[in-house]
């Protein structure tokens, strides 16, 4: 699942010192968890990079991505 996914980072990311911030680079699906990570710690994240990666937007929910971007790259 997704939340297993980011899970690794969500938790590094709770460690982190509080004056600490990271620069966050994902690709592919790791748009999502980047996107994730950027909502819930905004204040520990310097930059965020999405390099040819998946992002959710508020017309493309994550559900509505991979039901109509992911799946259908999957039953080719």
């Amino acid at each position: 699942s997704f939340s297993d996914y980011a899970e690794p980072l969500m938790a590094f990311l709770a460690d982190l010192p509080p004056d600490d911030r990271v620069i966050l680079v994902g690709h592919s699906m790791g748009g999502v968890t980047i996107s994730l990570a950027m909502e819930k710690f905004p204040q520990k994240i310097a930059v965020a990079v999405f390099l040819t990666a998946f992002t959710p937007a508020p017309h493309l929910p994550i559900r509505t991505m991979a039901e109509e971007v992911l799946t259908p790259l999957y039953h080719q």
